[in-house]
């Protein structure tokens, strides 16, 4: 074999391994990047800031979530747990980027859920609730 086709062979297993590395294996290299990055993170804080505050923390519906609690949308009666579960953590404020549509049995529960957290123990606002 000469010389120029061992070295157009070369370029085709290296142009396949780059291709098998870029469009195949990415997932995994992302989920591989991300795990990395969230270990360091923890190692540095902890060690760091191990007396710090923390100020934010976002709670996340995952797939362990769901695996756990059951798929999404969640009844609204799960939300109202967990508003009063960070309450009882001492959450100052909670934000949520979740739409609730129509009505629902739940909502009342949702509302003085949402009321208590915002209000401390206010009214019971399920009687205005259709």
């Amino acid at each position: 074999m000469s010389k120029y086709v061992r070295h157009a062979w070369a370029v085709v297993v290296a142009g396949c391994i780059t291709f098998f590395i870029a469009v195949i294996a990415s997932g995994a290299i992302r989920s591989l990047e991300l795990t990395a990055y969230d270990k360091v993170w923890r190692l540095v804080s902890g060690s760091v800031h191990r007396h710090s505050e923390r100020r934010i923390i976002v709670v996340d519906i995952d797939e362990m979530s769901i695996e756990h609690f059951g798929s999404w949308p969640w009844p609204r009666s799960r939300i109202a747990e967990l508003i009063e579960k960070l309450d009882e953590s001492g959450v100052a404020l909670q934000v949520y980027d979740v739409v609730f549509p129509g009505e629902k049995p739940e909502n009342a529960s949702l509302s003085n859920a949402l009321v208590k957290s915002a209000f401390g123990d206010g009214p019971d606002i399920s009687a205005g609730l259709g």
